[in-house]
């Protein structure tokens, strides 16, 4: 990955030309006033189709093992082009890198990154490389954990041992605040046609074969994003995290009636995993 190719990668992401009719971009559905979502409940495809579920942050998502909610792309580069292709952007691939070595500045920069002309492959490796980059290395708890006792208010301290006490760190641990894996919490289990979510892929074994199984979200940046789950129709953080503590059994250590204690002693932003 060279500075070369991210820069690359980075023009391409926010091109509308890449779309098929030259009005949508990977920047499209992801923001960054939205903490890189587009703050949907669902997001809007090609032909300003709405799609079945919203638009992942794409914060740290380098660090990802597999990608879209279900989990169904196992690279970034796989995820990339399914999006350029699907119902996302809905173009035809091969006619697009026609038309982007057409243009002598495109085409002088797949020559100087990938020693060809753009390629669908190079393209979606370009956009691959680009989004490696987006980070969140260094926010205020980052800063804490290093030996920082000033960087975070004592709402927020108050906040992480709430997260702790109740286990939403059962989910959301490590480094990335998420452990990768498929749970589900019950979002949309209400909606008239439901989301098999990662049971579409028919690779869950037989005790996991249940609707709206979805991917955890890392939950690094959460309050800069307002659009948290698959399905997720509150923006609030306050209510996803109410929600999660309800449906789940991760809520166990604590009862229903001591969290309710508990958050009704400390604001509920303090709750509200800001501290990341």
């Amino acid at each position: 990955m060279t500075p070369e190719k991210v820069a690359l990668g980075r023009q391409l992401f926010f091109d509308e030309r890449l779309s098929v009719d030259g009005t949508k971009s990977c920047y499209s559905c992801h923001v960054c006033e939205h903490g890189l979502t587009d703050g949907l409940p669902k997001a809007i495809g090609a032909g300003n189709k709405t799609l079945t579920r919203s638009s992942p942050t794409l914060w740290n998502i380098g660090y990802h093992k597999e990608f879209y909610w279900d989990g169904r792309s196992a690279s970034l580069e796989k995820q990339a082009l399914a999006a350029w292709t699907g119902a996302n952007m809905g173009a035809k691939a091969e006619e697009i890198v026609v038309k982007l070595n057409a243009l002598q500045g495109y085409k002088a920069q797949f020559q100087k990154v990938f020693q060809s002309d753009a390629t669908p492959d190079n393209v979606v490796k370009a956009i691959a490389a680009y989004e490696r980059t987006i980070i969140s290395g260094d926010t205020a708890w980052d800063r804490y954990k290093a030996g920082d006792q000033s960087a975070i208010s004592q709402s927020a301290f108050r906040g992480s041992n709430i997260f702790i006490a109740i286990k939403c760190n059962n989910c959301h641990d490590g480094v990335l605040f998420t452990d990768q894996q498929y749970h589900n919490i019950g979002i949309g289990m209400d909606a008239k046609e439901l989301d098999p979510g990662r049971f579409t892929l028919r690779i869950l074994e037989p005790v996991e074969q249940s609707f709206s199984v979805s991917g955890v979200p890392s939950s690094r940046t959460f309050c800069l994003t307002t659009r948290i789950a698959m399905r997720r129709r509150s923006a609030r953080l306050d209510m996803s995290i109410m929600h999660d503590s309800r449906s789940t059994s991760a809520a166990n250590a604590v009862t229903q009636s001591q969290l309710q204690i508990v958050l009704r002693q400390t604001p509920i932003a303090s709750a509200t995993a800001c501290w990341l």
